[in-house]
């Protein structure tokens, strides 16, 4: 009987990380674009609870592949908001008030208090 080739956890959390990102990334961008039709039909809690769905999903492929998928603050589309890049797939918006990096904001706030 030939040895079995069996993968450890940590081989089969980093094989699945990227195709994870892509199904979160895909959330998002339905997330947003339900939510701009919400807003068109002045649905507002509706969208409102899009908008949550889709800060989520960018959230989680953020922490899946933080080296691929980027957080800046816009200066092309409209200043104040969180562009969220990730290199083709494309990118999306979020208010300057969300929290898509928790570790990140919180350092550079203290940072800045200093």
């Amino acid at each position: 009987m030939p040895p079995r080739n069996r993968s450890s956890f940590g081989q089969i959390r980093e094989s699945t990380k990227t195709l994870a990102a892509e199904s979160a990334w895909a959330r998002a961008q339905q997330a947003s674009a339900l939510r701009h039709l919400m807003l068109s039909q002045h649905r507002y809690a509706a969208a409102g609870r899009l908008g949550e769905m889709k800060e989520a999903a960018l959230k989680l492929a953020v922490k899946l592949l933080p080296e691929h998928v980027m957080v800046t603050i816009d200066a092309d589309y409209q200043v104040g908001l969180v562009s969220v890049r990730w290199k083709g797939h494309g990118r999306c918006h979020l208010p300057a008030h969300a929290d898509i990096q928790p570790h990140t904001r919180k350092h550079a706030v203290m940072c800045a208090a200093e």
